[in-house]
């Protein structure tokens, strides 16, 4: 018997786990036979029986079984196939909706993808155990469980048509971006509390001079019917009394926000909450030109780098370990295949673009003795949409996306700006990444200036003057027609949640495969050097268009340009009809990097 199901019970979680306490292997061949190793037993004959195996199956085990016994035992990763179920579900099942609705899923496990989920789903459920403090019998028998939930849910899989490309594609990235979550970015954390302290002050600094703008009013005004007399407090039994209060102003307050420029300046807001108040944030104060704008726009900036910073439940200070930031990632957490992010979401660390963006990302650091190499890749939506669109357009508006010039009017965005009708080319940027993620009509007119039938209209206009655009979107909806889904470059599908989304989640898909495609080719191309990975070299950020990587100061040009030749190589691997193209940066931190 050369295949296997496998589960492992310790102490804790990956960090932390210390002890290894039993193993249970299940046959995939002749599913009632098991093997079981403890403490007791020892682990020996496990090393033996993996090491000649064909086939290991487990749930999460790329992100932990395994990890956990190269830690524990010494164990090599690579001992043979191995298949994750967890990750074949989260791409098979990116949306478990309908599956949780006809099962009738516990709310704590509604959408998760958890072996207790799967049991649930599946009508096999995990047994109970408490205590992992210490080997029992108890323990060993709940391991024993996990091992049938996994063989079952196993199964179900295999029934499920799909294509071998993509779950090949998931396990490669999967076992990259656990080397990633393991090794964690280099965080500066002397200057990270510097830059808390600037802000807490400039925090003070602004809630001053708001609240100066701002004086204290009289408000929170109601009745009061006093039950008895009151002579210290002048109230007559009987008598109605109104009440109130001065208010200081609170800029941390969206509702204070909202009253006072309703109260001070006439604001009258466009946009209600769904408990009808105003919608107060950055983007609806944007569009404002009163007096206070600019210090409410920066309070709120900065008590959102605070959060990010030091005050939130993700906040890098609070999940720093020994100088490290390990977030978690998932690669197949959106329905398009992209990965998500989260402890922290590393996807949110703000640009160097906007304000305090450049501090912020001047907090994430090389390794001592290593530099940072960063590659993104090249208009990656662009050239996305140029190569579904060449069938209709003979690859002109590829030659657009990779031969226009700015200078001369030719480039893609101007080339947008036209087809839209926007008054400049920065307009016609933001309307068209807009637009490419799915923004309704209202979202498109409000970037123009209009209302939601100016964005209808320009919506139609673009997509009149690019022929090709147009008929791939009814193509796309044709195909919807037939069947609930599309389909990627490697053969996922793509379940498509509503009509409007479906162009955007099409490109989305490419786009985030043929990253994971170009992270695959780039280790196997620096694997064929001679790179070690977590010596030479270490992955510390994947994030939509873009990888971070240290590396030992002398190989940091031969891994940039091995970067960039990787995600050329992803689109020739796809036989894509639009070139795809990537630079790379090297330096010290992330603001130098991207």
């Amino acid at each position: 018997m050369t295949k296997w199901i496998m589960d492992c019970e310790c102490d804790g979680l990956l960090p932390e786990a210390t002890q290894l306490f039993c193993v249970v292997l299940r046959s995939l061949d002749v599913p009632d036979h098991i093997a079981t190793f403890t403490q007791e037993t020892g682990f020996d004959g496990l090393k033996e029986t993996l090491q000649a195996s064909e086939l290991l199956v487990g749930h999460n085990i790329i992100g932990f079984d395994l990890p956990l016994l190269e830690k524990l035992i010494g164990l090599p990763k690579s001992v043979c196939e191995i298949r994750d179920t967890l990750i074949i579900a989260r791409l098979m099942f990116p949306d478990t909706a309908a599956l949780d609705n006809l099962n009738k899923l516990p709310g704590k496990l509604w959408g998760r993808h958890s072996l207790e989920a799967w049991g649930h789903r599946l009508k096999v459920h995990k047994g109970n155990h408490v205590d992992f403090s210490i080997f029992s019998e108890g323990m060993l028998d709940y391991c024993i469980q996990d091992t049938f939930v996994t063989y079952r849910l196993w199964q179900f899989l295999k029934k499920q048509k799909w294509d071998e490309r993509s779950i090949t594609l998931e396990h490669e990235v999967a076992k990259i971006i656990q080397a990633q979550e393991s090794r964690g970015f280099c965080f500066d954390v002397d200057k990270a509390v510097s830059l808390y302290t600037k802000l807490l002050d400039k925090k003070h600094t602004l809630t001053t001079a708001l609240q100066e703008l701002f004086p204290p009013w009289w408000g929170n005004e109601h009745i009061f019917v006093p039950k008895r007399d009151n002579k210290r407090l002048g109230y007559v039994a009987g008598v109605p009394v109104t009440k109130g209060e001065w208010i200081t102003f609170n800029p941390s307050s969206r509702d204070h926000i909202a009253d006072r420029l309703q109260a001070v300046y006439g604001w009258k807001p466009k946009e209600l909450t769904p408990t009808n108040k105003p919608i107060v944030d950055c983007q609806s104060l944007g569009l404002l030109n009163y007096p206070p704008i600019p210090l409410l726009l920066e309070y709120l900036t900065i008590e959102k780098r605070l959060g990010q910073l030091a005050e939130g439940n993700q906040a890098w200070l609070m999940l720093e370990r020994k100088g490290r930031l390990h977030g978690k990632v998932n690669t197949n957490g959106a329905v398009t295949g992209r990965m998500t992010h989260s402890n922290p979401n590393m996807a949110q660390v703000p640009a160097n673009d906007v304000p305090y963006g450049k501090e912020c990302r001047d907090l994430f650091i090389p390794s001592p003795g290593f530099v940072l190499v960063g590659c993104d890749a090249a208009a990656l939506e662009l050239r996305c949409l140029a190569g579904y669109m060449a069938p209709y357009d003979n690859g002109a508006y590829v030659q657009t996306v990779i031969g226009g010039e700015k200078s001369t009017g030719t480039d893609i965005h101007s080339v947008n700006q036209q087809a839209i009708g926007a008054e400049s080319r920065d307009i016609a940027k933001t309307w068209f990444y807009a637009y490419i993620y799915g923004a309704g009509h209202a979202k498109l007119g409000e970037i123009l200036s209009g209302n939601a039938a100016l964005g209808k209209i320009s919506k139609e206009r673009f997509e009149k003057n690019l022929p090709a655009l147009g008929k791939l979107v009814k193509a796309i909806e044709q195909t919807l027609v037939t069947r609930k889904y599309l389909k990627g470059l490697d053969g996922r599908k793509l379940y498509v949640r509503s009509k409007h989304a479906a162009l955007n989640t099409l490109l989305q898909s490419a786009g985030a495969v043929l990253m994971k495609q170009a992270l695959v080719l780039l280790k196997q191309s620096l694997d064929a050097e001679g790179l070690v990975l977590n010596k030479d070299y270490a992955f510390v950020a994947n994030v939509h268009d873009e990888w971070q990587i240290e590396a030992l100061r002398h190989l940091a040009d031969i891994i940039g340009q091995k970067s960039v030749e990787a995600i050329k190589a992803a689109g020739n691997h796809f036989n894509f009809a639009c070139p795809l193209d990537a630079s790379y940066n090297i330096g010290s931190s992330w603001v130098e990097t991207h």
